[in-house]
């Protein structure tokens, strides 16, 4: 009994010199933890500052926009049809092609007007050799009747035959010449450079009297046409300066007028703008946003440098040149726009000064900074 009573007090000793010995451990630790951490902060507060170049906050004042959307029309347009029934001996074009001003686009097989205008030139070599002999015969019978040879009605018969000679000529010159017309038009060439957008025959075909044979472009110029109120029609006026939009590209245009719609079922003005075209980049029949001013409404936006954005996920921030010189990371909400630029939202004022091209400096949130003078 003594025996386990003196063992129960040997444990209880080894138990609380167990415990004693954890407390000095967790302890020292914490001693040891504490000394490091105020020996880092005195390396960081020994640190050079960071060099950074810095970008002033400024408010850019901007016309508030309206957009209208419109449609690229060509200025110039035709569609040449043929004249003569014929077959289609040549259509070597294609549609997209650019073809410049006199080129042969199509040619007919015209071998039934030739054959037919040679029976015309001969019919009108008979006619007029007729009215040689007629205006020959006149002659004659003036003569005669001026020494009283021959009755008045005599010479008034050769007047008449000399009359209708001569209407016998013009009537096969006439038609002479309307077999050259439409022996011209047995050939269709390209009124003006431009783009064949639309190719309606092929060779071998068939074509009738006012059939179309093609449809060419003047894309030297593009018309934009796009509604317009007419609340905001009075403020515009013909040949003023408008700036425009194509896909991702931005354009400046002329107003060319504006102008009734011309459809009772769909009332309005349209606005007529005339953009150049050089090289031809642009294309009719797509999209095109007019941009119109609201007036002298006026709005202040706010804009920072791409590169001096911080991404971390869907968050993006700035690091903001505080007056104490530390480096203090602010996140702010931020849109792009169709230029590229970034617009702040919130979190930045006029006037602050952020860190230009953090990513290469490697600046962190509460480092000092040096600002760099240029």
């Amino acid at each position: 009994m003594k025996l386990k009573t003196n063992l129960s007090k040997s444990i209880t000793k080894d138990n609380h010199q167990l415990y004693l010995a954890m407390i000095l451990s967790f302890v020292l630790v914490c001693l040891l933890t504490g000394c490091k951490d105020r020996a880092e902060d005195r390396i960081n507060t020994g640190k050079q500052p960071c060099i950074v170049e810095t970008y002033t906050i400024t408010a850019e004042k901007t016309q508030r926009m309206i957009e209208l959307s419109g449609i690229m029309e060509p200025v110039m347009q035709v569609t040449p049809a043929a004249r003569v029934m014929a077959r289609v001996l040549s259509a070597n074009f294609y549609e997209g092609e650019h073809v410049k001003n006199g080129r042969t686009l199509v040619v007919l097989d015209t071998r039934d007007l030739q054959t037919r205008k040679m029976q015309a030139q001969t019919s009108l070599a008979t006619a007029r050799h007729a009215l040689d002999i007629a205006r020959t015969n006149l002659a004659r019978k003036k003569d005669l009747y001026s020494t009283a040879d021959i009755p008045l009605a005599e010479l008034e018969m050769a007047e008449l035959a000399e009359s209708q000679a001569n209407n016998s000529v013009s009537a096969a010159s006439a038609a002479v010449n309307e077999l050259d017309i439409n022996l011209s038009y047995a050939v269709a060439k390209a009124p003006f450079s431009g783009t064949i957008v639309r190719k309606m025959t092929e060779t071998g075909n068939m074509v009738a009297p006012g059939q179309p044979l093609f449809i060419i472009q003047d894309d030297s110029r593009i018309r934009i046409i796009a509604p317009v109120g007419t609340d905001l029609a009075a403020s515009l006026k013909a040949g003023e300066k408008i700036a425009a939009s194509i896909g991702n590209e931005n354009v400046e245009g002329i107003i060319e007028g504006i102008v009734s719609s011309g459809d009772i079922r769909a009332p309005g003005l349209r606005l007529q703008i005339l953009i150049d075209n050089p090289g031809y980049r642009y294309k009719t029949g797509v999209l095109a946003v007019v941009k119109m001013p609201l007036g002298m409404e006026e709005r202040k936006r706010l804009t920072v440098p791409k590169d001096a954005l911080v991404k971390f996920g869907q968050l993006s921030g700035v690091y903001v040149a505080g007056d104490d010189k530390i480096a203090h990371l602010r996140w702010l909400t931020v849109s792009e726009d169709k230029d590229g630029s970034i617009n702040v939202l919130t979190g930045l004022n006029e006037g602050e000064r952020i860190i230009l091209s953090p990513g290469e400096t490697g600046i962190c949130d509460g480092q000092g900074i040096s600002v760099a003078h240029k």
